[in-house]
């Protein structure tokens, strides 16, 4: 799992430092908005999704094969044109799914509540085990 968010790094290090390393240890890279690879580029730039991909391993074949979820509605433009396949997750769609923002939200694959309605399979995934 790679993560792309518009966090600085030192920003992302302090919020992460609160997980136990159970779930920090599923991480694999980590895009933040100074990564000097993004030379300055802030969200939407699909960049940030393109950059995580490079850096996966492996690497996907193409971003056609990547699921990004998204928390909004800037991060669901650049996933969009990233070429990867999108989930938005919001438990606020009334603020989320206005008249300007139909357009995006009709693109987007898979819209969900919370990552827990998720079902791996509907994306070609295995299923989670019975422990998880």
């Amino acid at each position: 799992m790679a993560v792309a968010t518009g966090a600085t790094r030192e920003n992302f290090d302090f919020t992460m430092s609160g997980f136990p390393a159970e779930i920090t240890s599923l991480l694999g890279p980590v895009i933040c908005s100074d990564d000097e690879e993004l030379g300055g580029r802030v969200k939407p730039d699909a960049e940030y999704y393109r950059l995580a991909g490079r850096r996966f391993h492996p690497l996907p074949k193409s971003m056609a094969s990547v699921l990004i979820f998204e928390d909004s509605i800037t991060g669901i433009q650049g996933a969009l044109e990233s070429g990867g396949q999108t989930a938005l997750v919001t438990k606020w769609k009334e603020a989320t799914f206005t008249e300007e923002n139909r357009p995006l939200i009709e693109r987007v694959d898979l819209v969900l509540e919370t990552l827990e309605e998720f079902v791996p399979e509907d994306f070609g995934l295995p299923p989670y085990s019975e422990n998880e």
